[in-house]
């Protein structure tokens, strides 16, 4: 679990600004990259409930950055 979460924020950090489900899925090379979307926002959802990342906009829309 560990391993997948520093994937992801590794790939935010690499972006400038900030980074949608399809931004950090087309970047991924490691486990992530093995995931659905679905995995990936549920992965996105616990990252910002644990006040690593932040979420902007809503569905479609939304938007991730490091906190």
């Amino acid at each position: 679990k560990l391993i997948r979460r520093n994937e992801i924020i590794s790939i935010i950090r690499q972006s400038i600004g900030d980074s949608t489900i399809t931004d950090i899925k087309t970047k991924a090379t490691g486990q992530v990259a093995s995931f659905s979307e679905k995995t990936l926002q549920r992965e996105l959802v616990a990252l910002v409930h644990d006040g690593v990342l932040k979420k902007t906009g809503e569905k479609r829309w939304s938007r991730y950055s490091l906190k």
